[in-house]
């Protein structure tokens, strides 16, 4: 249950779009989680033989471990919740999470800018992203099979465990793995099959998400890029170059467009499912005479 959320990146009652001055600021939010410790350490027990030599506070203190894993999890399922919502709406380097006035566990969050895939393509005027409540999104999130228990499946859940995957890459340093994680997500939801993969994702997209009318052909290069990555054909830098390399690389910055575009598209197309409450997307074909 979300308690308060007062901060968001950029703050929520503003126009999001374009405008990306973050100052540092504190998410705080509250997640309230209740276990019986006896309860807990029965199950624990049951499926444990080996544990049953835990004295009472030990145990007790790997229950305490196992909330704060859970609540970890919540605080990130928020995140993403957010920036579905608002693409781009949060960025959080680090998770960290306090109690009894002290901290109890630091974790990874959401590195991924996503305001850049924003910026990117408000530039190239499609698709369109919308603006969602963030109970809205989570409501729908736990609702993908297999979400909560962290392994979904089906279409929409393996969207969402690309879109994790994306939270946890770095940009711009990681524009190939940005391309990859969401091509993953995209293909889930609009592939049949492995043939014909662009006629497909490029036919499906724009009936779920409207014409392209501008810019057509750095669309279609979407997927040149991609399959060119695929085989080795476009030279990529170390994972631990310095910063400087990417300046200027052309290739890289083919990377870079194509992975900003994949995301969008993911990005509108879990929102999309979410407008009409489902779960995946169904395509008819009529043979005209």
């Amino acid at each position: 249950r979300v308690l308060h959320v007062p901060i968001l990146l950029p703050r929520l009652d503003r126009d999001w779009r374009g405008k990306w001055g973050h100052e540092t600021a504190w998410l705080e939010f509250g997640l309230r989680s209740e276990v019986d410790i006896a309860e807990f350490l029965q199950t624990l027990f049951d499926n444990n033989p080996g544990a049953d030599d835990l004295d009472e506070p030990l145990a007790a203190a790997f229950a305490r471990d196992v909330l704060s894993q859970d609540v970890a999890r919540r605080a990130m399922d928020l995140v993403i919740a957010a920036n579905i919502a608002r693409p781009g709406s949060v960025l959080l380097p680090k998770l960290r999470q306090f109690g009894e006035d002290r901290l109890i566990r630091e974790s990874p969050g959401c590195l991924n800018y996503f305001a850049e895939t924003v910026d990117t393509i408000d530039e190239l005027r499609w698709p369109t992203l919308s603006v969602h409540r963030i109970d809205s999104v989570l409501r729908w999130m736990d609702r993908v099979p297999g979400y909560i228990e962290g392994v979904p499946s089906g279409p929409s859940g393996v969207a969402m465990s690309a879109l994790s995957e994306l939270c946890a890459t770095v940009q711009p340093s990681s524009p190939s793995a940005s391309l990859m994680w969401a091509m993953v997500g995209i293909e889930a939801l609009y592939a049949e099959g492995t043939d014909g993969l662009k006629r497909q994702i490029m036919a499906k997209t724009e009936l779920t998400l409207g014409p392209r009318l501008d810019n057509k052909k750095r669309f279609n290069r979407l997927y040149d890029v991609r399959s060119r990555f695929v085989h080795g054909d476009i030279p990529f830098p170390l994972s631990y170059a310095t910063d400087d390399v990417y300046t200027g690389n052309t290739a890289h910055e083919d990377l870079a467009e194509a992975s900003h575009i994949a995301q969008a598209n993911l990005l509108a197309s879990l929102q999309r499912l979410i407008e009409l409450n489902r779960y995946d997307f169904e395509f008819g074909y009529t043979l005209l005479a």
